[in-house]
């Protein structure tokens, strides 16, 4: 578990009403991809939670074997809650869309029977906007040069930090209204 979102489960969990399934608190990421969307057989050649200073992300890109896409990537964080109901679902969602998690929304509802009747399990996302997939090679061809993965890794530590201050947001946020 990322150390950076301990708090902000604490707080969640804590309620009565809502507990956390799964969260990151956001991370860069070099991953190999045999084709758009294979989750399942890509392989992460680097991941970090924390910035990281460009010869480490140098030193990762010159491990890729050079097999399928190579991708950069920024992911903000995400925290998936089941809430108690439909009611406490929208709030939390309302909360963090507030402190700056746009991109917030009901992920599911399932329905399932009990020995009480039908019981609804709410789960919400509450994720932010800070997220790239930047494609820098291809089959043996890295298609970005020391100056231009310089740039990204800026680019890219910047929206870390920035969807770290959000984070830090939610969590006062949440400590006022859970």
């Amino acid at each position: 578990m990322d150390s950076e979102i301990l708090e902000l489960l604490d707080i969640i969990n804590s309620s009565e009403t809502y507990y956390t399934t799964s969260s990151c608190a956001g991370r860069l990421q070099l991953i190999s991809l045999p084709k758009l969307g294979d989750k399942l057989m890509s392989v992460v050649v680097g991941k970090w939670h924390q910035p990281i200073e460009f010869d480490e992300l140098k030193q990762a890109v010159d491990g890729w074997d050079g097999k399928h896409m190579l991708f950069f990537m920024v992911q903000s964080p995400v925290v998936h809650v089941v809430c108690h109901d439909i009611d406490c679902a929208s709030r939390l969602r309302n909360l963090a869309d507030g402190a700056g998690f746009k991109y917030s929304t009901i992920r599911s509802i399932h329905t399932s029977d009990s020995d009480r009747g039908p019981e609804q399990t709410i789960t919400i996302e509450i994720l932010s906007t800070e997220r790239m997939d930047m494609p820098i090679g291809n089959n043996g061809t890295l298609y970005v040069s020391d100056e231009h993965l310089r740039f990204l890794l800026d680019l890219s530590v910047q929206a870390l930090e920035r969807s770290r201050k959000k984070m830090d947001r939610l969590t006062e946020t949440l400590r006022e209204h859970l």
